[in-house]
């Protein structure tokens, strides 16, 4: 039993590792944590929480959580936002502190921003908890260590519909050093479209493709119903052979705007060998800068795909 477990646990590793970072189920509602370019995508002071928890293998516990700030400077032409991450993995945990900013140019048929982020990461790798390894595997040697950490993006977005492009850990992109296991760089791209359905309905199918260095590309396909633009489910479907739902609500009349939300997922891991549930939450509490704002469902960005 042992033995199945630590096999199961070497695979599992080995996949979460070359992944390197995990992207949340309604990232749509955050992408300024995959893409720096997204930062000041609202008139708004933002303040973000994600958690996400899963256990593929029992007692093995995995959870990665998220805290995040972002606002609008010099007439809402430059963005700057700081980033708070944790991801708590079987013998690795990684924290991460970012800050990015990003500067937007307003197009005839929408706006383009350009972004950058730049910050550090803390690795603990600690595999003292496995009874049986092999000290010269460097899966199993402990190391803790500060990385700088930079990152890229390009974003396009319009009424209807946006796209952008982004490359996180972007300095090891660029090394000519020998990658290791816990220090990869990630490629990201992300695009929505907006169908209207009626004066109250929209229908707004989603795409996030992921390729990691030494693993393949991960593309998750969604699609939410959102009514209103105020009450949303979703279905998610990924190229692992993974599926989740989606629920959310913005609190739009409150005094202090609100979004809350809760993604499940199931679906396979490392090869088929683990069954994972997943379960995450968020939180964006919305704050307006200057009283001279009007309200979030009367700006100019509020109708913008997955942006409430």
């Amino acid at each position: 039993m042992r033995v199945g477990l630590l096999v199961c646990l070497v695979l599992y590793l080995g996949d979460m590792f070359a992944q390197r970072d995990e992207h949340y189920s309604q990232y749509m509602f955050n992408s300024f944590l995959i893409n720096p370019a997204v930062t000041n995508q609202q008139d708004m002071i933002d303040f973000n929480f994600f958690y996400r928890d899963y256990a593929p293998l029992n007692p093995v516990h995995i959870s990665s959580q998220s805290l995040s700030v972002q606002m609008p400077f010099h007439y809402n032409s430059v963005g700057l936002g700081l980033i708070f991450r944790n991801d708590n993995q079987p013998g690795l945990n990684t924290t991460s502190i970012l800050f990015a900013g990003n500067y937007k140019i307003k197009l005839s048929t929408g706006f383009i921003s350009f972004g950058l982020e730049a910050g550090g990461q803390y690795l603990d790798q600690n595999n003292e908890e496995f009874t049986a390894r092999d000290e010269s595997d460097p899966l199993y040697q402990n190391e803790s260590q500060w990385l700088f950490d930079i990152g890229f993006g390009l974003h396009y977005v319009s009424k209807k519909w946006y796209s952008g492009i982004s490359l996180k850990h972007a300095n090891e992109f660029f090394s000519d050093k020998e990658t290791s296991l816990v220090s990869q760089y990630n490629l990201y791209y992300i695009g929505a479209y907006t169908f209207q359905v009626g004066k109250k309905w929209e229908i707004i199918p989603s795409m996030l493709a992921k390729y990691a260095e030494q693993s393949s590309i991960k593309i998750d396909f969604a699609t939410h119903l959102r009514f209103q633009s105020n009450v949303w489910i979703g279905l998610v479907v990924t190229s692992e052979q993974e599926l989740g739902l989606q629920a959310g609500a913005a609190l739009n009349k409150l005094k202090i705007p609100l979004k809350i939300g809760y993604a499940y997922e199931t679906g396979a891991k490392a090869g088929g060998l683990s069954s994972t549930t997943t379960h995450e939450v968020m939180c964006v509490l919305s704050l307006r800068k200057r009283d001279s704002f009007k309200k979030i469902e009367d700006t100019e960005y509020s109708n913008r795909p997955l942006f409430f």
